[in-house]
């Protein structure tokens, strides 16, 4: 005959039942109280003001969305707050609760609507939880600069510095579930001058060409912050392309070295950019024909642009011996 196999998992050993008339004698009419009948701290359900909810030390969003904050707001003042906060106490005050998973703009929203008091499980207190609580849903709530990203990798590691560990960008990466390239590139902003955060703030396309800027640092950051501003301000009213960034640092540095005379301008970067952007294609064409002669028509083409380009040498030439 088959067995029953969850039969087999049944524990054998015998129960303890405990005497009532014992109980009622040792605890009273309310009965044994022992720890299995308190609700342990990370499972407690409890009504907290909202005064008493405050942002964590991972907590570092610059900006909002008003316009998505608002319609946050008016999804609250329509439905009300649905919502149930996850906090610990606070580890430098514990007057107070850091929300553990996430929810800062919901609070918000919920104080400026009028709203006093919120429900809330309190769990313990746990740093590496709290950090990916606050990251993971800030992620996706409302997009983070790479600058409020890199100060909340920068706190984790500082706070687990302290703890005795090391967190390397790579360790970083992996619990956070990002790119190791992206840890690096958020806390490089985050570090960053602050001309060069403001760019970033301002526009997003400033992740592509803030490598270029940070290297005037090393001419100092006052002396830096001066030649980028005119640079900035061109690439923030999309007058300078990424790739002109880049020619003007080059040609920035080259003069501050004595390696270049030239005066540095934005004409001669985009001349510049012109210039780079011919010899890739002319490297293209040069792969497309490979080892074969050129055809008559190609060689007439050639030709031609040869001319053209002795011309403009002979022209250069002639400006330099004036």
């Amino acid at each position: 005959m088959t067995q029953d196999p969850f039969k087999n998992r049944r524990s054998r050993v015998p129960v303890q039942v405990k005497d009532p008339a014992q109980s009622l004698q040792e605890h009273g009419v309310h009965g044994e109280r022992e720890a299995s009948s308190v609700l342990l701290p990370s499972r407690r359900l409890v009504t907290l003001p909202i005064e008493k909810i405050r942002a964590g030390r991972y907590q570092k969003r610059e900006s909002v969305n008003e316009e998505e904050f608002q319609q946050l707001k008016d999804q609250i003042a329509e439905l009300g707050l649905q919502f149930t906060a996850v906090v610990c106490q606070d580890p430098d005050d514990t007057n107070f609760y850091n929300l553990m998973m996430g929810g800062h703009l919901r609070l918000r929203a919920a104080t400026e609507l009028g709203i006093t008091e919120v429900q809330a499980v309190i769990q313990d207190y746990d740093r590496l939880r709290l950090a990916k609580g606050t990251y993971f849903e800030n992620r996706g709530r409302q997009a983070l600069t790479i600058i409020e990203e890199g100060l909340i990798f920068q706190q984790i590691q500082e706070d687990l510095q302290e703890d005795g560990e090391h967190w390397s960008q790579e360790r970083i990466a992996q619990e956070l579930k990002v790119n190791r390239s992206y840890v690096s590139l958020c806390m490089l902003a985050a570090n960053s001058a602050p001309d060069i955060q403001e760019m970033l703030r301002a526009d997003r396309r400033g992740q592509r060409c803030f490598y270029y800027l940070r290297q005037l640092d090393e001419l100092g950051q006052e002396k830096a912050m001066s030649l980028r501003a005119p640079i900035i301000k061109g690439f923030l009213e999309e007058t300078i392309s990424t790739d002109q960034v880049k020619t003007l640092v080059e040609q920035i540095l080259q003069k501050e070295k004595g390696e270049a005379k030239e005066e540095v301008s934005i004409e001669t970067a985009k001349a510049k950019e012109k210039t780079v952007s011919v010899l890739k294609s002319f490297q293209r064409y040069e792969k497309i024909l490979g080892d074969r002669p050129p055809s008559q028509s190609e060689r007439e083409d050639l030709l031609n642009v040869k001319e053209r380009i002795e011309q403009i040498l002979a022209r250069s030439s002639e400006q330099t011996e004036v």
